[in-house]
Order: C-alpha cells, then structure tokens, then sequence
C-alpha cells in the first residue's frame, strides 16, 4: 500500500471517526478524552489504522462488575454483550481483558473491557463504479452535487473516494458502536 493512499485513507476515515465520537460525547455524558458513558459503561473506539486488507478499529465498552452482583459473572455478562452486540458484520476480534493501569506511583486500576475489532475492505467503504458513474454525472452537469476540493488530490475519483471511505466509515462506526451501546442495555435489565 503507498504512502500517499495510507496518509489520505487514514486522515478522511479519522474524519468519520470522530463524527461518530462527537455524536455519542454530544448524546450521552462525555468523558476525559474521547470516550463517552452511558448508565455508568464507559465506551471507546479506537484511532483508525490503514492496514493491507483496509480499515481497522476497535470499539469497547467497559463490563460494570460493582453492578453485577450476584447474578450475573463478569464472564456471563461478556457472553451476554458478545452475542447481542455482533451484527451483520462480523469482527477480526471480541474479547474481555483486564486493563491495568497505575495511577501515581502506587494505585492501580483494573478495568474490565469487552474489546470488538473490525476490519472492513476497501470495497465495503467505497465502489469504484458508483464513484467513477458519480463523477461522470457531475461532469455532464446530470447532478447538483460537487465534486470536493482536497489539496494533494488531483483527480476528481480520488475526492470522491475519500469522501464516500469517510462517510461510510462514519456509519459503520455508529451501526457497531450503537449495537455494542444496545447489548449492555439488554443485559444491565437482567441485573
């Protein structure tokens, strides 16, 4: 993969990204840096990485083992999340893990996360002909829309293209990140 397709990729899909992130932080209770909560569940998803086979993120939300109680085991509540939470697209990854981290020189705070990863190809984010027939309609002016200005980007595909990987990448990140958010709801009931 070139440079020049990583760095482009990478900024227009952050774009989408933290569309995603400003909406949830604006919905429910922002946190300290990107993060947001929800009913005491804290939620992240993660920078974006241009990979070989396209876009990676993670999305994550934290298990509320002082809600628990006695019904429900974390491992429980991880299985309960984990099955309600995957949709249509399948995950790289779904796992719980502790994370550890120290505070001061002393303090150490252990979270418990449920961690979903996905991957989507470039030809779930974007169609090539659709592009190539968009354009084409703008030029013949057969459409009101315009195509975008993006420094560095000669070509009016390679506009369209990093628009459609951005607004289709946003969507993706609010269909995932809101099943995750409906999943922990389904199961904070049976608390």
């Amino acid at each position: 993969m070139s440079s020049f397709r990583t760095i482009f990729f990478e900024k227009y899909a952050s774009c989408g990204r933290q569309q995603a992130v400003q909406e949830f932080q604006n919905q429910y209770e922002p946190k300290k840096g990107e993060r947001f909560n929800l009913n005491s569940i804290t939620y992240e998803i993660s920078a974006i990485e241009v990979k070989d086979k396209g876009l990676q993120f993670e999305i994550s939300s934290k298990i509320p083992v002082e809600l628990l109680g006695e019904k429900l085991s974390r491992e429980d509540y991880y299985e309960g999340v984990k099955k309600s939470a995957i949709g249509e697209k399948m995950p790289i990854y779904v796992g719980m893990e502790d994370i550890t981290r120290k505070v001061g020189d002393r303090d150490i705070k252990k979270r418990d996360y449920i961690r979903i990863r996905y991957l989507y190809e470039d030809r779930e984010l974007f169609d090539d002909k659709q592009i190539l027939n968009e354009v084409q309609e703008i030029l013949a002016g057969k459409s009101e829309k315009a195509i975008p200005r993006i420094p560095g980007v000669q070509s009016p595909v390679g506009c369209l293209t990093l628009i459609h990987l951005s607004e289709n990448l946003y969507r993706e990140i609010k269909k995932t990140t809101q099943a995750l958010i409906s999943a922990n709801e389904e199961m904070r009931k049976k608390l």
